[in-house]
């Protein structure tokens, strides 16, 4: 991979001493060319990857009360005080991420396993919340679960009656969990799923008809994906769609990574005319631009939770402030960094959460897409 080329004038960009080396001896910087290659930005990369000091939290400060000052500075050639906008992405990033998917999402086994370790007392009060008719409410005398003094439901002291109330638990919690989410088929794919109950019934009338009324290849894979869909379904029931939602949440780091180079184009078009800002300039922006999301979603999150643990609107409310702090951070960014008029910067600013929002719902809807289709 090649190396960055070299300035010809002795000034260094970062402090502006005599240099008379490859690097700075007062700052350390590489008197390098401010103007980098998509090379020289994985160049960095890989070595930013293996080498992490202390100006995390030097860098956090000017991105969070700066917007838009990284990544000036950066393509300005002012580069050896901050942390690299690509190794700040990583870290923050797994950080986020690991404490998302370990603190936030509560995937379905770890739902079952908490159920497991819930006493009689405790599943009998779980019972009760999702039946709130005061006239049915149970209680529990001894090792019995009572609806009524006449009615006796099953005895916990015998281990198979207490497993058989922890699945059913279970259940009424994968049901919560899944009532926001269903998948539907067509009628064309319905016909198909009550004709042929397996694969291999609709593959053995397929080589049962002539060679011209055979399905061709798309048609026959997305009639086989179908009914792979729907025996999936009928196999785990309410659990299936907590399965598949819990494949589509980790798969969020993949979507976006896979955002940055396409939004980067979408700010190319909008500023195609702003020559000084290059393609690798709006990813520098766009690198930034996540960071903070990530702080403040991280955020959001947590408070989120503590709405639920106290059930207080304020929480709510302040929720609702940190997301519009998150809208007015990318205008004040943008508008700094392109050096907008504010008028120009709105409108800009407006199309780019536009295109930038549908590209993301369009990726957000493939992966569930391919999600469905890797069962």
């Amino acid at each position: 991979m090649s190396s960055p080329k070299i300035r010809k004038e002795n000034t260094c960009l970062n402090c502006n001493a005599i240099v008379h080396s490859k690097f700075c001896s007062e700052c350390g910087q590489l008197n390098s060319e401010p103007k980098i290659s998509l090379k020289e930005l994985l160049h960095d990369f890989l070595h930013d990857l293996t080498h992490f000091d202390g100006k995390f939290f030097d860098t956090s400060k000017y991105l969070i009360f700066k917007p838009g000052f990284l990544s000036t500075e950066f393509m300005r050639g002012r580069r050896a005080n901050y942390l690299h906008p690509v190794r700040l992405y990583i870290f923050t990033s797994a950080i986020f991420f690991y404490l998302f998917f370990n603190i936030f999402v509560h995937i379905e086994q770890d739902a079952i396993t908490k159920i497991k370790e819930l006493n009689p007392t405790q599943m009998v009060q779980k019972l009760n919340e999702y039946d709130t008719s005061k006239s049915n409410e149970l209680r529990l005398d001894k090792s019995f679960v009572i609806r009524s003094k006449h009615d006796t439901l099953f005895d916990l002291s015998k281990k198979v009656m207490l497993e058989k109330l922890s699945d059913s638990i279970a259940t009424l919690e994968s049901n919560k969990a899944a009532s926001g989410f269903s998948i539907s088929f067509s009628d064309k794919q319905k016909k198909v799923n009550d004709k042929f109950k397996t694969v291999e019934t609709y593959l053995h009338f397929q080589d049962s008809l002539p060679q011209a009324s055979k399905d061709g290849f798309f048609k026959a894979y997305i009639q086989v994906r179908g009914i792979k869909i729907k025996q999936y379904f009928d196999e785990y029931k309410d659990k299936a769609i907590l399965k598949i939602f819990d494949q589509f949440i980790h798969s969020f780091t993949s979507i976006m990574f896979i955002s940055l180079p396409l939004i980067a184009l979408i700010l190319s078009l909008l500023f195609y005319r702003r020559k000084e800002h290059s393609y690798v300039g709006n990813v520098i922006f766009l690198l930034h631009l996540y960071v903070y999301t990530f702080f403040l979603t991280f955020l959001i999150l947590l408070i989120g939770n503590l709405t639920k643990s106290f059930n207080n609107s304020i929480f709510e409310i302040l929720n609702f402030l940190i997301f519009l702090l998150i809208i007015f951070y990318g205008f004040k960014s943008m508008k700094n960094y392109y050096n907008l008029t504010r008028k120009r910067a709105i409108l800009k600013y407006t199309i780019f959460l536009f295109l930038s929002s549908f590209t993301m719902a369009c990726l957000f809807i493939l992966n569930f897409i391919i999600t469905l289709f890797k069962i």
